[in-house]
């Protein structure tokens, strides 16, 4: 990532964010301030912190005339291991640079730090999305700079700042107590207390990816906004019901469903003590399985036993689990695949392989785990560490072997007799081999078992095969399946998994948000935001409201802290039944704590007190411009809008003219484009509106309001109208009916 210095006035750093006293001791170097930014803000179209920083006598120095070694200090302190399907924790060509004779600014390499401890929290959180913007500015007259990177976590990331900056610090002038590594070790168990699930992770990225709205708890994603919004807990939907998941998880009952259903499955008898098991081996052959009746990642699992010893150790592993019963399954012959069905349509297939190693007549079989584990596609991601455990040494000893047993040369022994990928095995891609007819099976078994997302685990000797041809057999179906396997596989290609859930929970394209309105100004937002809400509930449409002091949720007041809007309106989008939200920000809320969210649907713009508003007030207007992707909504005679709106294709814009005689507004209607017009008609004032040369709505204008108050009807309804269309326009006279607005 190219990171880019800009020079900034007074005005342009001022920070009003959380403020940091005091020096660190003795280099002269103080953090000022850090500040998130939420949404659509200065910098960037996501959220953003800020960190100010008082460079001292630093200022402006470059990492070549520091300390001797820093470079080299520098790389060894923040070039952190990550995993190696993601970038370097620090790019190659800023450490090139940063050795170079002529070295880096100090400003940069803050932001480098920064930015790398930051790399290293989402790794631990395993949020596998990057940042994708950073930015450092110096101040052109004071010792100060300011860096700003998009932020993935906003609860972590003032944590993996603090801790990067006091650790760059700490090489211009080492301090004797600074526990550099052990405030890392702190924050890199922080971090792994609040990893997601791979599941979550792989669907999170997706979303990511295309910009929908995505928030996490804990495992649960939040996609989507308000009544459009959809909950996935790692790889489970609302479209799974607690009957079919509570089936999935009991083994049993999903063998009896597949069963009645007519699709292959192999024997299987429930037993509850050993003597059971034996005799059950007897009815279901040799070799068999034995395993728990209810379990996930293959605890307790034991493939293949023969022996009346090897059953009753595996009776005792399995009935360790705490699940009670205990199943003993017909050896199904073949290699197990995963089969990943979403929304009912077939996705994915990974062929699952029990870890192994291969003799070369040197190493012992530890030597040889230990040199497969140190492989850099065991990151826990596309493949896990190989455990040390019983069931290992257990295994072995079945192969007649020991851990320190050295093997023949060319000599291959799996280490499991399960393909269990949490102690090991790994997954090698194979979507394109699987036949039509076992792509058919695995819908077939998720409609069965009445799941959303399912991986059928089907074990067969040729995946290519029918599954009548080959007797292939379903083993089990999953109502969580992991996607990791499939989205990071340990071979073979990358399937698109997280995509294929979020097509089915938005099939046809429909967009996950609901219109957001916002109303921008110094002075009279809030009458015109209450007159939209008004407007838009009357239309039948519930609504989140959002004002300086209070906010609304369809017209029912909600407990809301004056001066923290951005936190109602997150409140807000959140609620799974509004279908619209309308808040009046200001400009200099927007400057300073940023849109809040990153796209606005519909934005008006009122006239401002002043004749020449401060450059902040502009800036402000600038970013809602920049995140405005539908309609503006403006006074036909603001000249402060029109001229932020120039560059506007003029179809995008909404003219509001209180007068009937603006010619601005005339020349707007007569173009065929959209406007309210305040006429005047022999019962009084009206307010029209107009939009391709016909009129679609009228309305007498009531009260004897002057100023901006007096104008909030005729913004209401070209706000609603740009909002909701037609539908925001009930209860106003159309084509000729006599009506009058709900109040």
């Amino acid at each position: 990532m190219k990171l880019a210095a800009t020079s900034l006035a007074d005005a342009d750093v001022r920070d009003d964010g959380r403020r940091h006293a005091g020096k660190i001791a003795g280099t002269g170097v103080r953090l000022v301030r850090r500040r998130l930014l939420r949404g659509w803000n200065l910098y960037h179209r996501r959220s953003v912190m800020t960190l100010q920083a008082d460079l001292g006598p630093w200022a402006g120095r470059a990492t070549a005339e520091l300390a001797p070694a820093f470079a080299d200090r520098f790389v060894e302190r923040f070039d952190y291991p990550t995993r190696s399907i993601q970038s370097p924790a620090l790019d190659p060509t800023f450490v090139s640079r940063l050795r170079s004779t002529d070295g880096v600014p100090l400003e940069e390499a803050l932001l480098a730090a920064v930015l790398a401890t930051e790399a290293l929290t989402l790794d631990h959180m395993l949020h596998l999305e990057r940042i994708r913007f950073a930015r450092f500015f110096r101040h052109r007259r004071r010792p100060r700079a300011l860096l700003v990177w998009e932020t993935l976590s906003p609860s972590m990331s003032p944590r993996s700042a603090a801790v990067a900056f006091a650790g760059c610090v700490d090489l211009l002038e080492p301090a004797s107590k600074l526990p550099f590594h052990a405030r890392v070790d702190s924050l890199r168990r922080r971090a792994q207390q609040r990893a997601v699930h791979y599941s979550t992770a792989v669907v999170k990225l997706a979303a990511s990816e295309r910009d929908l709205p995505c928030e996490v708890f804990g495992d649960h994603l939040r996609l989507g906004e308000g009544a459009r919004q959809q909950a996935v807990y790692r790889a489970v939907t609302a479209g799974t019901s607690l009957d079919s998941a509570r089936h999935a998880r009991d083994k049993r009952a999903t063998l009896r469903r597949m069963e009645q259903s007519g699709l292959p499955v192999p024997r299987q008898c429930l037993v509850r003590d050993v003597d059971s098991a034996l005799a059950a081996v007897d009815d279901v052959g040799l070799p068999a399985v034995i395993k728990p009746r209810r379990g996930n990642n293959s605890r307790g699992v034991t493939a293949g036993v023969t022996t009346a010893a090897e059953i009753r150790d595996a009776f005792e592993r399995a009935s360790s689990q705490g699940h009670g019963s205990v199943l003993v399954e017909a050896f199904v012959p073949g290699v197990a695949h995963r089969l990943l069905v979403v929304g009912g349509r077939f996705v994915a297939a990974a062929r699952r392989l029990p870890p192994q190693v291969t003799g070369d007549g040197r190493r012992s079989v530890r030597e040889l785990i230990d040199a497969v584990n140190a492989e850099p596609r065991r990151d826990s991601l596309r493949a896990s560490p190989i455990t040390y455990d019983p069931t290992l040494t257990d295994w072995l000893r079945h192969q007649g072997c020991e851990l320190e047993t050295i093997l023949e040369v060319g000599r291959t022994i799996p280490l499991r007799s399960t393909s269990d990928l949490f102690s090991g095995g790994v997954s090698i891609d194979v979507t394109t081999e699987v036949h039509r007819h076992n792509r058919r099976l695995a819908e077939r078994a998720a409609r069965t078992m009445g799941l959303d997302i399912a991986g059928v685990d089907f074990v067969t000797t040729d995946i290519a095969r029918s599954y009548r041809r080959s007797d292939g057999k379903i083993i089990e179906v999953n109502a969580s399946p992991g996607l990791g396997s499939h989205a990071f596989p340990y071979e073979g290609e990358p399937q698109p998994v997280g995509a294929a859930i979020l097509d089915a929970a938005f099939p046809d394209g429909a967009v996950p948000t609901i219109p957001t309105v916002v109303v921008a100004g110094d002075r009279g937002t809030a009458a015109v935001a209450r007159a939209t809400e008004r407007r838009l509930r009357n239309s039948g449409t519930a609504v989140g409201l959002v004002l300086r002091d209070s906010a609304k949720l369809n017209g029912s007041p909600i407990a809301f802290e004056t001066g923290k809007a951005n936190r109602a309106i997150r409140t807000l989008l959140r609620d799974p039944t509004i279908e619209a939200l309308v808040c009046a920000l200001s400009p200099w809320t927007i400057v300073g704590r940023g849109l809040t969210f990153e796209r606005c649907d519909v934005a008006a713009i009122l006239p401002s007190r002043y004749d020449e508003p401060s450059p902040t007030f502009r800036a402000g207007l600038e970013v809602l411009k920049a995140a405005t992707v539908g309609k503006f909504v403006l006074r036909a005679d603001d000249p402060v809008a029109r001229e932020l709106l120039a560059d506007v294709d003029p179809g995008r814009l909404v003219l509001v003219a209180p007068s009937p005689d603006d010619a601005e507004a005339q020349r707007h209607v007569t173009s065929g484009r959209t406007a309210v017009l305040k006429r005047w008609h022999e019962d009084g004032p009206r307010m029209t509106l107009v939009e391709g040369g016909k009129t679609l709505a009228t309305t007498r204008l009531t009260g004897g309001l002057r100023g901006p108050r007096a104008e909030a009807p005729l913004f209401a309804l070209a706000l609603a109208y740009a909002a909701r269309g037609g539908d925001a326009l009930a209860g106003y006279r159309l084509a000729g009916r006599r009506s009058h607005p709900r109040s």
